[in-house]
């Protein structure tokens, strides 16, 4: 919890959260025992750290909506290449599995190697 004073206010009693302001005097609580006393006679305004520093959602999965440009067959082999280099897998089977068949098989083979990186969208 980030404490901030402003201006030079008298106070009385207050709740706020984990904290209490009495008579000026600032007391943090946790876990119903008061830990400590600040003394002065200012306006304190609380705000939690949680409320202020938002952290950003990470999506470790790649997206790839096949209806979209990225559903292009060549795309696909393209990025399975890159993925399978960055996996170490051997990209010419990849490939040639990929390009043996039709649509449906490439997409197929897509998922089959790299299913667990990688959501497709139809």
């Amino acid at each position: 919890m980030i404490c901030f004073l402003k201006n030079n206010m008298f106070l009385n009693q207050i709740h706020r959260n984990n904290s209490l302001i009495f008579n000026g005097l600032f007391f943090l609580k946790k876990g119903g025992i008061f830990l400590g006393i600040l003394g002065f006679s200012s306006y304190i305004s609380c705000i939690r750290l949680r409320d202020m520093i938002k952290t950003k959602k990470q999506n470790s999965m790649i997206e790839i909506d096949l209806t979209g440009p990225q559903g292009n067959a060549f795309f696909l082999i393209g990025t399975a290449n890159n993925l399978a280099k960055q996996l170490g897998l051997d990209t010419k089977k990849i490939q040639l599995e990929m390009m043996g068949g039709d649509y449906e098989n490439l997409v197929k083979t897509f998922d089959k190697y790299f299913g667990k990186f990688v959501i497709l969208y139809r």
